[in-house]
């Protein structure tokens, strides 16, 4: 008996295989097994992690008869039981057999696992809707002839680059023969093309109970229209019949059953009522003007904190003071003040109560005012608040047509947008009420933040969506990553903040801040009188930072000088001729960073700039042939910038805190009505 030689894998192709499937994912399930009828558990493995890591193991199992397969959706632990498995990221057919009808979607890519078998694949956005998955694959089984022993959400299928060996004398590489490179299909777009089969109606391969003379017809006509009905192609009607036709005594010619399948394709399928989805184009951006291609710069509603256009979470433990941080900020931005520090562009804003009544947030209201000592002509004129707690808060809801769950927006939304035209700063207390879906659900998140950013986006507002988070979070804190259900959370919105309890005192953090540079330091905090105001410290904090930036220009410039005029910058810190020493020749060095009194800032200026990469050192040659070391101010692209503060940085007191007050509002079957004089009745 021939010994089998099995060739090095194709590690590339496997590679690429798992890059299709998934390029964000940082690990994988890979399951080997004995691909002989022998089945040495020896050959049996689960593992978890990246394809470089277990690349020697592999290859290593798969020479010594073992096939090698990985999980298709995602594992939470690495385990493959259903109940570990959180998201399924393709729908995909098995296709062992010849002749099989035409999926009614292009697959993306297309691995031959062995000669005339192949697995294809279609690409979907990650989702946890198990229920419609599980449905759509059952249909690839009865519909589109998939392999039904492949259809469960723990399924592993064979991995490109590694060799097929169930005949060990002729290894197989398994191989990726087609990829289109097109995105991933949102579920309910397949479900379209390839609906959910019914609940407890599982369309199957039919077995046993015999069709008799006189009931074909019927029967057959019965079934392809009701296939039509769902939009199924006449090959697959045509598929199904002739599977049907088997239990037929005796069985109906196969032009007859031909026939059948091509009248009735000619009908008009039934559309599939799925409310809510998006309709989307590709649009084609030109560029040809490319050379001239700039990035805006980033505005803000609060500087830094709030980017206008976008969506930003501000999450924080029930309690927490969430609410009060962000009537505070909108109230300064009415009046057109910075907060702590931060500037705000000012205007008009709305605050959408959807869990507290109204006259709660007006006395919230009034102590921030007091607090801060904001003019209540301002907060009057240029801030509304909307109450709509005593009604179905909901801005959308989930719907369930078809076996397809989906998002569509209510009319309490239209209520929204027609009630904040004009608004440079929208806030929503909070998430859980204004989401009246499915939390865990990818798809349904991504599309509740999406309408919200085109709520800010037709306004060039900034728009704080509050949220809760779990007071574990809010006491330890999570790592940035502070807010419960699905990561869409998360990664949809491009802005995150939260307030989170540190050593018993509370502090604000950016989490996130994808279109500028996130804020490398927290807010400290502290209650007073009932309102969350910057804790002493602050301040102080801030002053320092800023005067650290002067003091890095001011050396930047005395370096950029010296070199104009010709001057070799040392970088020597002891001797006759130190940094400090030439650059005090030039007046633009300061003097607090002359001398022996200001040496310790000078050189903390000067190990910052060449940290930051803004000075750089080079090596030279002296008249007298010494080779010495110099400092060079770094490329243009890194030039520095010094720091310029909006406003002087000082502790809040009357005369530079005044920030902007509440407007009325005017109310619907779904906002209660604020009047102003009832603010200024309780204000004063």
């Amino acid at each position: 008996m021939k010994t089998p030689i099995v060739p090095c894998p194709d590690l590339d192709q496997a590679r690429r295989h798992l890059t299709l499937l998934d390029e964000d994912a940082a690990s994988f399930v890979f399951q080997t097994f004995d691909d002989s009828k022998r089945n040495d558990p020896s050959l049996a493995r689960v593992l978890y992690g990246t394809l470089d890591e277990y690349a020697a193991e592999l290859t290593d199992l798969n020479q010594k008869g073992a096939g090698v397969f990985f999980l298709v959706n995602i594992s939470k632990n690495g385990r493959r039981k259903a109940v570990d498995i959180t998201h399924a990221r393709a729908v995909f057919r098995e296709a062992d057999a010849p002749d099989l009808p035409q999926l009614p979607l292009s697959p993306h890519f297309i691995i031959q696992t062995s000669p005339g078998k192949r697995h294809e694949y279609l690409l979907i956005e990650p989702t946890e809707d198990f229920d419609t998955w599980d449905r759509i694959m059952s249909q690839m089984v009865a519909t589109y002839g998939s392999d039904p022993n492949a259809k469960d959400r723990a399924r592993v299928l064979r991995l490109a680059g590694f060799y097929h060996l169930k005949n060990p004398l002729k290894p197989h590489l398994v191989r990726i023969i087609s990829e289109d490179g097109g995105l991933p299909y949102p579920l309910e777009h397949i479900a379209r093309h390839i609906p959910p089969a019914e609940k407890n109606r599982m369309p199957a391969p039919p077995v046993g109970g015999t069709i008799m003379e006189g009931e074909r017809n019927s029967r057959f006509t019965s079934l392809a229209g009701s296939m039509r009905r769902r939009n199924m192609s006449e090959g697959a009607i045509l598929a199904a019949l002739r599977e049907e036709n088997r239990r037929c005594c005796p069985p109906l010619e196969d032009r007859e059953v031909e026939q059948i399948a091509r009248s009735v394709a000619k009908y008009e399928p039934e559309p599939l009522p799925v409310p809510g989805l998006i309709q989307r184009s590709l649009e084609k951006i030109s560029i040809e003007n490319i050379r001239d291609a700039e990035l805006q710069a980033p505005t803000y509603a609060v500087t830094q904190l709030v980017p206008e256009r976008e969506v930003t979470l501000l999450g924080g433990h029930g309690g927490a003071g969430k609410s009060i941080l962000a009537l505070a900020q909108g109230a300064h931005y009415a009046a057109g003040a910075s907060w702590s520090g931060f500037d705000v562009r000012g205007g008009r804003v709305t605050y959408i109560s959807l869990e507290d009544p109204g006259p709660l947030i007006i006395y919230r209201l009034k102590k921030v005012c007091e607090a801060y000592d904001l003019p209540l002509s301002s907060v009057i004129e240029n801030l509304t608040i909307l109450d709509g707690s005593e009604a179905d808060g909901a801005l959308c809801v989930e719907t369930n047509e078809y076996g397809v769950r989906s998002v569509v927006m209510t009319p309490l939304f239209e209520e929204v947008k027609a009630a904040v035209k004009g608004c440079g700063l929208i806030i929503i207390d909070n998430a859980s009420d204004a989401y009246g879906a499915d939390e865990n659900s990818r798809r349904q998140v991504r599309r509740f933040i999406r309408e919200l950013r085109s709520l800010a986006r037709e306004n060039n507002a900034g728009l704080l969506l509050l949220a809760h988070i779990d007071k574990t979070a809010a006491r330890y804190g999570a790592n940035g990553n502070t807010y419960s259900g699905s990561t869409a959370w998360h990664n949809s919105v491009r802005s995150r903040l939260a307030l989170t309890e540190k050593d018993g005192c509370v502090e604000f953090v950016q989490e996130k801040l994808n279109v500028g540079k996130r804020l490398d330091r927290a807010v400290s905090l502290t209650w007073h009188e009932g309102v969350l105001m910057p804790a002493g410290g602050t301040f102080e904090a801030m002053e320092t930072e800023r005067q650290e930036d002067m003091d890095k220009a001011a050396v930047l410039a005395a370096i950029q000088k010296a070199i104009d005029d010709g001057e070799s910058v040392p970088t020597a810190r002891t001797g006759p001729k130190t940094t400090q020493n030439v650059l005090e020749r030039y007046p633009d060095l300061p003097g607090h960073l002359r001398g022996r009194n200001g040496r310790e800032l000078f050189y903390g200026a000067l190990t910052a700039l060449h940290r930051e990469g803004q000075l750089t050192t080079e090596e030279y040659t002296t008249a007298a042939r010494n080779v010495r070391q110099r400092f060079c101010v770094g490329c243009a692209a890194h030039t520095y910038t010094p720091y310029t503060p909006c406003v002087e940085l000082t502790k809040p007191t009357q005369a530079d805190s005044s920030v902007a007050g509440v407007a009325s509002v005017t109310g619907t079957d779904e906002t209660n009505e604020t009047d102003a004089g009832e603010i200024l009745e309780v204000l004063e």
